[in-house]
């Protein structure tokens, strides 16, 4: 492929000093690389000679070196050449532009919506398609001014410079994501037509089997007319199942489940690394991250292996009891493939509670204020050391109540934000202990309860369970409920408050058989 990046997209992803700094730093120590001595070649020059002759990516220079190449296999016949640009990136310590890349949590959030009901029974169909794109980075010119930064040599003592846009630069996958997206964007302009870009990978999805080929013949014809090759893996024919980024999508079913040999082969890497012992910690930390992914869409499943992480960043060995219980756990529930239900049946009926959290002394009280005159208090346990712990803990508390006491689905009112942010998406920081101890006793709550969850953000001076959290500063437990009442009324009478921040708690995707309580 051969695609020409307009100066409009590489100014606004690439600062335009850069390319100066670049320069100065090379000039100095030439990035920290020794130079190669002429000797026999080897598979690195064999590589290099092959870019450069069957792809023109690469050119013969003079130019000192400014980085390393290293060759890591692609699969058993295959082998992918990546830059080691660490030097060059290290010269300015500015970021490349933030972007996002299409979660599996948005694909399932999509899927569960895309997948009504009708009206006699069953549900709507979805078909997918798949493009992908052979060589997307090698696709990709260098501008002329950038050709001399990149230069690689071999045992041989030859050198080669960049041509096309190296993989192992901080900037390419902004670059390569910024230049596909734009493509895929105009060519889905007013099809009625979904579409996710992840770099080099792009699904798209429609109800309409005519328009979705419609919309992948014009997606093809645009990505050729920029440069791009549409390689062999790509699956044009509209269908209800196929593979994305390491994941088996069926809309038929409405499941997400890991590719054939993921389980098995992140596993046993896992194992090696164990047993050897003497790896370093940021290797540990991508075999953790491997076995993360095969909990994706994250459904709570990212608790489990907190503790792992945990231990790695203290230095503290990872083989130990709590450890291999996490990975159990996550292995077990991965081999499972995750339904994508749709959203719950709304907040009409739902039963409407409020929660808050106060200190009192070494420990905090709890507040929860539901319709048909609920009131009840609670204390936290010890483990419970912060006010933020308290706010999640009381949310916790509030969907176990629900559960037992046969609720279909309820509203949530906290003013907490944090609390709220961490219940939905069942995520929270690795350090943060006492969360993550929540966040696993909800998921095996979830896993048994069908209540359906919503959350919204209500004003502290309207907060129904404020004065139950804070009954010591009343003279009774009657006067804090009439204060409880009175905000409530309150809360009736506010129109423009009502519901702000609405939320829905992701569905579990696992769920046991029996009845609540066994």
């Amino acid at each position: 492929g051969c695609v020409t990046v307009s100066d409009k997209i590489w100014n606004s992803l690439v600062p335009r000093d850069l390319l100066g700094v670049y320069r100065r730093q090379l000039r100095e120590d030439s990035a920290g690389v020794e130079k190669s001595q002429g000797g026999r070649p080897g598979p690195v020059d064999a590589m290099l000679e092959s870019l450069r002759t069957e792809t023109k990516g690469l050119r013969r220079t003079k130019r000192p070196e400014t980085a390393k190449m290293f060759l890591t296999w692609k699969n058993a016949l295959k082998c992918r050449a990546i830059l080691d640009a660490r030097g060059v990136n290290a010269s300015d310590p500015r970021k490349p532009p933030k972007f996002r890349l299409p979660g599996l949590e948005a694909i399932r959030h999509w899927m569960g919506r895309a997948r009504p009901r009708r009206v006699g029974g069953g549900r709507c169909r979805v078909f997918l398609a798949k493009l992908d794109l052979q060589n997307a980075y090698w696709s990709i010119r260098l501008p002329p001014a950038w050709r001399s930064v990149f230069v690689v040599g071999g045992r041989s003592g030859r050198r080669f410079r960049y041509a096309r846009l190296p993989f192992g630069w901080a900037y390419s996958p902004v670059i390569c994501q910024k230049l596909v997206s734009s493509v895929i964007r105009g060519a889905l302009s007013r099809r009625g037509v979904r579409g996710w870009v992840y770099l080099d990978d792009i699904l798209l999805s429609c109800r309409s089997k005519s328009r979705l080929r419609g919309a992948v013949r014009d997606c093809i014809r645009r990505l050729r007319r920029a440069g791009f090759i549409v390689g062999a893996k790509s699956e044009p024919e509209p269908t209800e199942r196929l593979g994305f980024i390491g994941k088996q999508i069926d809309t038929k079913a409405g499941t997400i489940s890991n590719a054939v040999g993921a389980l098995v082969g992140a596993f046993r890497a896992w194992v090696r690394g164990v047993g050897r012992g003497r790896l370093p910690s940021k290797v540990m930390e991508r075999l953790l991250g491997k076995l993360c992914w095969l909990s994706r869409p994250n459904a709570g499943l990212g608790a489990f292996l907190a503790g792992a992480y945990r231990g790695l960043q203290s230095g503290k060995g990872v083989f130990g009891r709590g450890v291999c219980k996490g990975v159990a756990t996550v292995l077990l529930f991965s081999c499972v493939p995750q339904r994508c239900d749709p959203p719950g049946p709304g907040g009409r009926g739902a039963w409407e509670v409020f929660v808050d959290a106060a200190p009192e002394g070494k420990v905090f009280r709890l507040g929860i204020v539901g319709g048909g005159d609920y009131y009840r208090l609670e204390v936290c346990p010890p483990w419970v050391d912060s006010l933020q712990q308290a706010e999640l803990y009381a949310l916790y508390i509030v969907i176990k109540v629900a559960s037992y006491r046969g609720f279909e689905r309820i509203r949530v009112g906290s003013d907490s934000n944090v609390a709220r942010s961490q219940i939905n998406v069942l995520r929270a920081s690795v350090h943060a202990d006492s969360q993550q101890r929540i966040l696993r006793r909800l998921f095996w709550l979830r896993c048994w309860s069908t209540v359906s969850v919503e959350s919204f953000r209500v004003p502290s001076f309207l907060n129904a369970a404020d004065p139950l959290s804070r009954e010591t500063g009343f003279q009774s437990r009657k006067q804090a409920i009439a204060e409880a009442a009175r905000r409530r009324e309150m809360w009736e009478r506010a129109v423009d408050t009502k519901y702000m921040g609405l939320m829905e708690m992701i569905r579990p995707p696992w769920r046991f058989k029996g009845e609540v309580g066994d």
